[in-house]
């Protein structure tokens, strides 16, 4: 479970001594970037006080060469010395300086990113490749088979990112079919019947007799996607990096045995605290490892072979394509099959498949090896394939980050539903970056509103982006790794903040103890939400928040998190694996390691039988279930479609029956009022609130955090739903803490007025 264990009715809700001096678990961490392995000793000593100083109590330590030029690297060798048994003895030095200061020393697995290293194809992540031709039966053909094609979204990830080499020399034919062709439908061809050819193909040449008709010949190919880390600073060229295969534990294992262990063991035991595993920037025409066909026909129960034309979508599968796509061009089918539905199911298998591997093969495997070796894991979800909510609660700290989705409330809520979930005290966040037009530098104020924001959402552990090493470049300016430009190895041409140069060093103190006691207060006993909503989208869309002036406040939220924060509810995102294996405990929900009083659902098309009849179980106990749109009508998936699709349809008959559906029978604002009440506050009546709540619970008492996340003040009205004892307000900024009340009755209202951009907590002790 989460938290710091049972309390007596005499212990303090928040301990005076931590919120006066916060322990080193709740400071904030700082993403201490290396240029490559070019540090030296008596600078790295020093660099590390001066962190100190600023009130972190971690590092992170990052190599990396963006940033930095050509003339950096021609002048420079060290820049290029990651991996080599060198970079290993700086490292473990600044380990055990961090130690000396008083410091917790976290470790990036690897490199720039995603995660990669020099390595041969045979560890790289791949991707099977499809190009064709048509004929027409009866025939007799022979010729050449096409050479593999391109990637189809090579341009729009070389827009933005230099990450590709050319295409892979080395492509393997991997099979042959021939689909007879159908009329189109909504504009995409079909595919009446599909044939295994490859026999016929020989030393690069198709003999195949053509049966009557119009055919199309489809030609795979499995090969490398020649994708390489961003920003590597390992020896060799830029493209020798490669990203690892993320759906096989093969990957997984090149990247620990070639950098991570051989690492860890050079630093020493005990000396580093954390391992983090960066965002997943992934591509592939279609992602395909090594084994899946075979994965994919264990777990499934039928050959992925003849349906493979079906899995392609328009423009690849990549995450920066995704990004640059603002026609919308992209992603759809390029084929389907005759009868309507099978290539969404077929599809929904093959994505179900991939979502195991990644997760199974590669992030346990991760995991595994940190438990075995005493460390815990932190990982960003991310971009991989996973469903981002079970990936983030595959690991001991969760991490989300404020510029993936733009960084807002409803993106922070997955990272740290996950840890609630799961059970994890800590919920992390990569913090205070964004695409800033004009500049690398944050106010103290926009600081504070983002550290609000997140706060709010349920993470309870910053870590800051970041803070590079001293170092000079080639042309006498101060290194930092995302100025932004042109002419060097960059993450974009647009600067990112929050630069944390020496001079910003100096003048962070009172803001990293203002993080750190919010720390103090949001770590303390378990999360207490009213309600758990269902994330039916496995993924969350990126999608880049480009700041011309000061940080906006409520970028990007969403109208059901507003309906949800104006009756005072504080809630959970959930997965569809975490609902499926719910529970019904003493008129709650229990998901996890955690209970709520009502079940929100999004959308919800298609849908394993579990899932639904899960909801059903949830609803006869008396529990609201709440829909904002369809129930699932369907099952997922293609294999024994008809029985499951019966099991759904049963289930839904019993659901529909009890299920409150917004829009029906109500708004989903009266709905919430009517069924599900908060439990510590709720607005005045006539009233809404505007100010964002959290809350936790020990046994001593509730914290209830508010955050007014505007440039303009505020006065929060509360009503109290239940007694309480003495009821004190703590100022994490100041430090100041009063008793408010004595105690409190059911019905006590209070006002509270926030300034802009202000975090306020709230105490209220059990009563006796």
């Amino acid at each position: 479970m989460l938290g710091t264990g049972s309390a007596s009715a005499a212990e303090e809700v928040i301990p005076l001594a931590a919120w006066r001096a916060p322990p080193r678990d709740t400071l904030p961490v700082a993403r201490w970037w290396w240029p490559g392995g070019s540090v030296e000793s008596e600078r790295i000593e020093s660099h590390l006080r001066q962190i100190k100083d600023a009130g972190f109590g971690a590092v992170e330590l990052q190599p990396l060469l963006l940033g930095l030029g050509a003339d950096d690297l021609a002048a420079d060798p060290e820049l290029r010395s990651v991996g080599q048994a060198r970079f290993r003895t700086r490292v473990a030095t600044a380990a055990a300086s961090a130690a000396r200061l008083g410091l917790d020393f976290d470790l990036t697995l690897g490199s720039g990113w995603p995660g990669g290293l020099p390595t041969g194809k045979q560890n790289a992540e791949r991707e099977l490749r499809m190009t064709s031709f048509d004929v027409s039966g009866p025939l007799h053909f022979e010729g050449a088979l096409p050479s593999p094609p391109d990637q189809s979204y090579r341009r729009a990830v070389e827009w933005v990112l230099d990450v590709l080499g050319p295409p892979d020399t080395e492509a393997a034919l991997f099979v042959v079919l021939a689909g007879h062709l159908g009329p189109a439908r909504g504009g995409v061809p079909t595919l009446r019947e599909v044939r295994d050819i490859t026999s016929r193909a020989t030393g690069g040449r198709l003999d195949w007799r053509v049966p009557e008709g119009a055919w199309r010949v489809f030609v795979f190919y499995s090969s490398s996607t020649e994708h390489f880390v961003m920003g590597g600073a390992f020896p060799g060229e830029e493209a020798d990096a490669r990203v690892v295969d993320h759906l096989s534990q093969r990957g997984a294992d090149a990247l620990l045995e070639g950098y991570a262990s051989p690492l860890i063991d050079a630093i020493g035991s005990g000396q580093v605290r954390e391992v983090f595993v960066d965002s997943f920037e992934l591509m592939g025409e279609l992602p395909f490892a090594s084994g899946f066909r075979d994965a994919f026909k264990t777990r499934m129960g039928y050959d992925l072979t003849p349906h493979l034309p079906l899995l392609f979508r328009k423009g690849g599968e990549s995450k920066y394509g995704e990004m640059m796509d603002l026609l919308g061009r992209n992603g759809g089918p390029l084929y389907l099959a005759e009868h309507s539905g099978q290539a969404e199911r077929i599809r929904e298998d093959y994505e179900e498949v991939r979502r195991s591997l990644f997760e199974e093969q590669f992030v346990r495997r991760f995991s595994d090896w940190a438990r075995a070796r005493k460390l815990r894991l932190r990982l960003q979800a991310h971009g991989g394939y996973g469903d981002y909510l079970d990936t983030y609660a595959i690991a001991d700290v969760p991490e989300s980050e404020g510029l993936f989705g733009g960084g807002s409330f409803d993106f922070l809520k997955l990272a740290a539903s996950a840890a609630h979930v799961a059970g994890r005290r800590w919920a992390s966040s990569e913090a205070f970056i964004t695409l800033r037009i004009f500049g690398t530098h944050l106010s103290e104020d926009e600081m504070r509103l983002l550290a609000g924001r997140a706060y709010s959402a349920g993470i309870n552990r910053l870590a800051f982006h970041g803070v590079p090493y001293p170092y000079q470049r080639a042309d006498a300016g101060i290194w930092y790794p995302f100025s932004g430009g042109f002419g060097r190895i960059l993450a974009g041409p647009l600067p990112m903040s929050s630069q944390i140069d020496a001079a910003t060093l100096a003048t962070l103190h009172d803001f990293t103890r203002f993080l750190a006691r919010m720390s103090v207060a949001m770590s303390r006993g378990e999360p207490a939400a009213d309600l758990a909503w269902l994330r039916s989208d496995p993924i969350y869309p990126d999608a880049a928040s480009f700041q011309f002036g000061r940080i906006t406040a409520r970028d990007g939220e969403s109208e059901t998190t507003r309906a949800l924060r104006a009756r005072g509810l504080v809630h959970d995102r959930v997965s569809r694996r975490m609902l499926a294996a719910a529970r019904v405990e003493q008129g709650r929900v229990r998901i996890g390691a955690q209970t709520y009083r009502a079940v929100l659902l999004d959308p919800v098309e298609v849908a394993t039988p579990a899932l639904v009849e899960r909801l059903v179980r949830i609803a006869e106990a008396g529990i609201p279930v709440l829909a904002l749109g369809a129930l699932p009508e369907r099952a997922t998936g293609f294999r024994d479609a008809k029985m499951r699709d019966a099991r759904v349809r049963a289930a839904l008959e019993a659901l529909s029956a009890r299920v409150l559906r917004v829009g029906q029978t109500d708004s989903l604002e009266a709905l919430l009022k009517k069924h599900v009440r908060p439990g510590l506050v709720e607005p005045v009546s006539g009233e809404n609130l505007a100010v964002s709540l959290d809350r936790r619970r020990i046994e001593a008492g509730d914290t209830l955090l508010l955050v007014n996340e505007s440039w303009s003040s505020h006065v929060a009205r509360l009503r109290f739903v239940r007694a309480g004892g003495e009821l004190r307000r703590w100022d994490p900024r100041s430090g100041a803490s009063e008793r408010l009340r004595e105690s409190v009755a059911a019905g006590d209202e209070i006002a509270l007025k926030l300034e802009a951009a202000e975090s306020l907590i709230l105490t209220l002790r059990s009563l006796e």
